[in-house]
This record gives structure tokens, C-alpha cells and sequence, in this order.
């Protein structure tokens, strides 16, 4: 259902309600209701505004909206049966099957609510134009493949989760510099700044997966109450030893460097993100350039194992810089062969590298043929670029 409002074109009303059902959850839980809302001004509309002579456009926006997520596979909510081998009898194998997941008829719906106030503004008959967005997101129930409890019998399973915020602020700016006959100039341009916090996320207030990608390396992603989402967990280094192996840390100073020694080593998340788009025209020339980057995120290089720690690859070139008797003065342990589950491997700050970037992402000139040119062979245009 949608319902909207206009009053003399400058209060704006906008409000809808949607029901959506999904068979990947719980008998109980397979709808939910997702409502939204927007109210605008267009302030620009106002006597006030207009006597000002300043501002083409002027709008001040308001919305809620309720959004669900149902990015899980199918049945997993409903335990499942898989085939297996099982002793019996002794040591005899027997085919068997038996229940490898369990059931969890109370999976619901992952569901984020966001609040966003925006400002759009235009001067100049709209040549130069500024918009600005402040938002605030609460995503609740996540969607969360945990590991069960040794006790169980299973390994993982679905369940819903705790809670996360995203709020930030987005500018973007747009111009037209020249606009004449024969030049065209316009660019556009973006900045945004997110903050995500962990609101909840269950009993003891972590949890860490192991994404698989390093063998023997345990869990080196971590998800902790208070902190941004999917920190970089591992050990601090703390130089080489006799052998020229990494020494891990004692972070909690007992003696004893095990797992209790891992702390958040980075995060994922950008302090901003931003871009430029450029496009000139020139008569019958055209040119786009578009800058994409990202700052402050850290990255996981797991290539660094395939490259530094496991021998059935090709290494690189910068093994060669490895530490050795007379090499101390490194930061690359000691290559050697080694069983690449643990030890020098084990997730720690040595993956951990600096993810801010500015990229050129589309660089394009292109000529389009005159009109009198293509006539003769009756095309309408004929452009081309590289």
C-alpha cells in the first residue's frame, strides 16, 4: 500500500507499507511488515526564501524506512540428513545416515530500520548544486552462522543474533563550470563517512569465525560488542627469534603466548570513501574522467600465505629478502620448510596491510563524427572512443 501527499508543491507527504514472506525461515516467523515514510519541504517555495534571491532550489527531506534481509540458503531453518560412515560392531564401517544441522523453527526475518535527514540545495539555476544526507542505521536479529557447541554433535548453524549500528553523513556536490555553445564542462563529486558499533551480539559479548582461508589459523575475524564490525584479530609480532621465526606477543603478560595473546589488529571499515567524476565536451570531442577511492580501511592480504608460507606455490621475488643469519633486518621470517598449519603462518599483524587507495577507474576521449559527415550513409551518429 502506498499513500502519498502534495500540498501547493511545497509540503510532501510519501508513506507505504509492504508484507513480504519468505519460506527460508520458521513456520512462525516467515512474514514481516516493512512500513516507510517521507516528508519533505521545499523551502525554496516560501516567500521568505524566494525574496533572499539566493537559492534555485531548497529542500529539506526527512525519512524512515523498515528494510528485512533474507540473505541465507534455503532450509535452514529444518534440520537435515546426510549420509555417513559409522563404526559398529567393533571396527567395522557401516552406512548410516544421520541429523548433521539442527532445526531452528524460531529463524526470523534480519531487519534494519533507518532514519535519514537530508538538505538539497541549488544555486544558479541549478549549475551548482549540494546535497547532504545524515543517517542512522540499527540492524537487528542478524543473520548469523555460528559455530554450535562441541557438545551438540553439530558443527554450525543459523540463528539470529544481536545488533549493529551504521550512521554517517554523505555530500555530494555538483557543478557545471562553463556551458556554452562549444565547451561544456560539468564534474561530480561525493564524500562519505560511516561509523559502524556492535550494539549486541550475544553471550560474552564476541564472537570470531574463521573464514577458512589459512589452514590451522583458528579464528582471525572478530565480531566484539562496543567495536566497528569485522575487525582483524591476530597476533602482535614482537621481532624474530634465534631461528629467525616470528615472536608472538605476550599481550596479557603471563608467561605463556597461546591464543589469549590475539587482539584487534585493524578493521575493514573506511574512514571515508569519496569520488570525482569529470566530463568535458569541446565541440565534437568528448572526455570523461572518474577518481574512486577509499581511506583508513585495513586489509586481510591473504596472499601472503600462498606467496611467503606455502611451499606447493611459486614464492615471490621478495622471499628472497627472508630473514637469515645475515639478514636480520627484515620483516619476512625465515623460509624454510615448514608444516604450513601454525608458526610463522598464524594470522597475525604481518597480513595486515594499509587498504587506502585512490584509483583512476575510467579515463574515456571520444569524437563523434559531424552530422554532415553522416548524412551520405543516413546515420543519425557515429561516435568513437577509447
Amino acid at each position: 500500500a502506498r499513500a502519498e501527499y502534495n500540498y501547493k508543491e511545497r509540503y510532501l507527504l510519501a508513506a507505504s507499507y509492504r508484507a513480504d514472506g519468505s519460506s527460508r525461515f520458521g513456520a512462525g516467523n516467515k512474514w514481516a511488515g516493512f512500513p516507510s515514510v517521507g516528508l519533505a519541504w521545499r523551502i525554496n517555495e516560501e516567500s521568505f526564501v524566494k525574496d533572499l534571491g539566493v537559492f534555485y532550489n531548497l529542500k529539506l527531506r526527512f525519512g524512515y524506512g523498515r528494510s528485512g534481509n533474507t540473505a541465507i540458503p534455503s532450509y535452514r531453518s529444518l534440520s537435515t540428513i546426510a549420509s555417513s560412515f559409522y563404526p559398529m560392531y567393533g571396527s567395522d564401517l557401516s552406512y548410516g545416515a544421520s541429523i548433521d544441522r539442527p532445526a531452528n523453527p524460531s529463524l526470523r526475518w534480519e531487519t534494519t530500520d533507518m532514519v535519514n535527514l537530508g538538505l538539497d540545495m541549488s544555486f544558479f539555476k541549478n549549475r551548482l548544486a549540494m546535497t547532504v544526507d545524515v543517517y542512522r542505521k540499527k540492524t537487528t536479529d542478524l543473520l548469523i552462522e555460528k559455530n554450535a557447541a562441541l557438545a551438540t554433535g553439530y558443527e554450525k548453524g543459523w540463528a539470529n543474533i544481536g545488533a549493529v549500528r551504521n550512521q554517517g553523513i554523505e555530500i555530494t556536490l555538483d557543478a557545471t563550470p562553463i556551458l556554452t555553445k562549444k565547451w561544456n564542462w560539468t564534474l561530480n563529486a561525493n564524500i562519505g563517512f560511516n561509523r559502524s558499533k556492535v550494539l549486541d551480539i550475544g553471550p560474552g559479548d564476541e564472537m570470531g569465525f574463521d573464514p577458512g582461508v589459512i589452514p590451522g589459523s583458528g579464528n582471525f575475524v572478530m565480531i566484539r560488542k562496543n567495536k566497528s564490525l569485522g575487525q582483524w584479530y591476530g597476533y602482535k609480532i614482537d621481532g624474530f627469534d634465534a631461528e629467525g621465526n616470528f615472536i608472538f606477543a605476550d599481550t596479557d603478560k603471563n608467561g605463556v603466548v597461546n591464543a589469549n595473546d590475539k587482539v584487534i589488529l585493524g578493521s575493514p571499515i573506511p574512514d571515508f570513501t569519496y569520488g570525482l567524476n569529470i566530463n568535458m565536451e569541446y565541440k565534437d570531442f568528448d572526455l570523461t574522467v572518474f577518481f574512486q577511492g577509499v581511506q583508513g580501511n585495513d586489509i586481510f592480504n591473504q596472499k601472503k600465505y600462498t606467496y611467503y608460507f606455502d611451499y606447493s606455490n611459486n614464492v615471490v621475488k621478495e622471499a628472497m629478502n627472508g630473514w637469515t643469519k645475515t639478514n636480520r633486518n627484515t620483516g619476512i621470517p625465515i623460509m624454510k620448510t615448514q608444516n604450513t598449519s601454525g608458526g610463522n603462518s598464524l594470522p597475525s599483524e604481518f597480513y595486515v596491510e594499509d587498504g587506502s587507495y585512490l584509483r583512476l577507474k575510467n579515463l574515456q576521449l571520444g569524437y563523434s563524427l559531424p552530422k554532415k559527415w553522416l548524412e551520405a550513409i543516413r546515420f543519425n551518429k557515429l561516435r568513437v572512443y577509447a
